[in-house]
């Protein structure tokens, strides 16, 4: 391989920048519940925060509630270049001790604006402070309104800690004011539960009525952000209120943003539905807005289709053309699930001849990510196994036994029947292979749990048991070379059907690669 490949002599394109929070300028109603972080407070000079800091010296104990929050907030008007400077000062440190001292003698109000003077002040999320905080606003939960509590809950989000404590308060509330909840209420709670990666059993059925209900008042931002919330919540509702999701969304397809429009794309995938009219939209939208869309929008849109079993090659071919010239920012996940995609398409080299080598490269560039998320090699080589691609040094590395070792040490995915896949692979694509390989031990324990998972499930399928009875009366029998027939039946409806390793879309079995 030559050392720098041509894909990174061209010139770095900048990286693509997204206004995740754009939904927030819908309506007025969001400025009481949310922070608009591109509001920041008229900032003073270093100069104008040196007496502040004098002043703590000299009041130290004596500083009242109001004294303690009304610093934090002129401090947090500082330039965010001095940020890390005021942090690090001593009297900042001894401020904070005393707005600790003082947590349970704030009043609500202040309470909430000394948090959000630490969302300004960029305080690190791990701080210690913050948990105290955490602990105060639960404590007094019960007396705060839905306002404040979604307001808190936004401005834990913009200083990007992890609050499950406070937000199951949150939902207590909420249960408790579903009839009181407008539009803004609605879209910030299903994106405070997109950025928990929650959703409460109790509470899905509720939302989901009121969502119905406020669906056809939702602009095209709004819809974006209702999708993703219920996306990254994990949170499944009914097909029929999908659909109607989709509908809405399909009729301001036109004015909908490339971020909104991906959003929708990640709710299709997660909740494996297909939708005909979004879908042909897209093969119109994707090709007039790839030229300007990022990797990461470019990889979800793929990874959409690929899930759906939509192949639409203008959509392909768009997103083909656009991702050489970004991959400097891609990070080993949206290369790996990108091949993954167009690989189970049925993408084929000859039709971007940069598109592939692109991407292999980049593989190679961030082999240190591997460390951390094994899966992703192993997404990516399989995809380009399916369109008969082998890059022999990666796929040594995913075959070592360091790696697989790595590998079968992760504790959330089951990268078993992912290495057998590429294994196998090899073994029937590169006969000539004398690279390293799965010890006899690996296989035969994964032939046999495909054979075991085979049997208990994909063998009681509906459409497997069909097929099966209609060859049976076809054949004459319960068997054909000696296997069961429902097992051949299986084999051939699911062998080369889809492979969902670490991506895992809905309705799909992660074993069946390996039948």
């Amino acid at each position: 391989m030559p050392s720098v490949s041509p894909y990174y002599r061209k010139p770095t394109l900048p990286d693509v920048k997204v206004d995740t929070r754009a939904f927030l300028k819908c309506r007025p109603g969001y400025a009481s519940i949310t922070l608009d972080l591109t509001q920041r407070p008229r900032p003073i000079e270093w100069e104008e925060a040196l007496p502040l800091l004098q002043k703590v010296t000299i009041l130290k104990g004596s500083m009242k509630p109001s004294d303690v929050s009304q610093f934090l907030v002129e401090l947090s008007r500082l330039h965010p270049d001095k940020m890390s400077l005021v942090r690090s000062d001593q009297r900042f440190i001894m401020l904070l001790r005393y707005s600790v001292e003082h947590l349970r003698l704030f009043n609500d109000l202040q309470l909430l604006e000394v948090l959000q003077s630490f969302v300004w002040l960029d305080m690190p999320c791990a701080h210690t402070v913050l948990g105290l905080y955490e602990a105060e606003l639960s404590r007094r939960a019960n007396q705060m309104s839905l306002d404040q509590l979604l307001l808190a809950a936004d401005l834990w989000r913009c200083i990007g800690r992890q609050v499950p404590q406070f937000l199951q308060h949150l939902y207590d509330s909420v249960r408790l004011h579903l009839g009181q909840m407008g539009v803004p209420e609605l879209v910030q709670l299903l994106y405070i539960m997109g950025e928990g990666r929650r959703s409460p059993k109790d509470l899905i059925h509720p939302v989901e009525q009121l969502l119905m209900r406020h669906l056809q008042q939702l602009y095209p931002e709004e819809v974006g952000a209702v999708c993703l919330g219920l996306f990254k919540s994990q949170t499944s509702i009914s097909e029929g209120s999908v659909t109607r999701i989709v509908d809405k969304a399909h009729s301001l397809v036109e004015e909908i943003s490339d971020f909104a429009m991906v959003n929708v794309l990640k709710f299709l995938r997660f909740s494996y539905l297909y939708h005909r009219a979004w879908l042909q939209a897209m093969a119109q939208e994707v090709p007039r807005r790839a030229h300007r869309m990022g990797v990461k929008g470019l990889m979800h849109v793929a990874l959409a289709c690929s899930a759906l079993h939509y192949r639409d090659d203008n959509i392909l071919m768009a997103i083909a053309e656009r991702v050489p010239s970004l991959v400097p920012h891609c990070r080993s996940k949206d290369s790996c699930k990108l091949l993954w995609a167009f690989g189970t398409l049925g993408f084929l080299p000859v039709q971007s001849p940069s598109f592939y080598p692109s991407l292999t490269e980049a593989l190679r560039r961030r082999k240190a990510e591997f460390q951390r998320y094994p899966e992703h090699l192993l997404t990516g080589l399989l995809g380009l196994a399916f369109v008969s691609q082998f890059p022999e040094d990666l796929i040594a590395l995913a075959l070592s036994p360091d790696f697989v070792n790595l590998a079968l040490k992760s504790t959330q995915l089951e990268l078993k029947k992912d290495l057998f896949t590429l294994d196998e692979a090899v073994a029937l694509e590169l006969p000539q292979w004398s690279g390293p390989r799965l010890s006899c031990e690996l296989r035969e324990e994964v032939t046999e749990m495909l054979w075991k998972f085979a049997q208990s499930d994909v063998c009681q399928k509906p459409e497997v048991q069909e097929a099966e009875t209609a060859l049976q009366d076809l054949l004459g029998g319960e068997n054909v070379y000696d296997i069961p027939l429902s097992l051949f039946v299986a084999k051939h409806l699911y062998g080369r059907s889809c492979k969902t390793g670490p991506l895992k879309p809905t309705g799909c079995s992660p074993t069946d690669s390996g039948i």
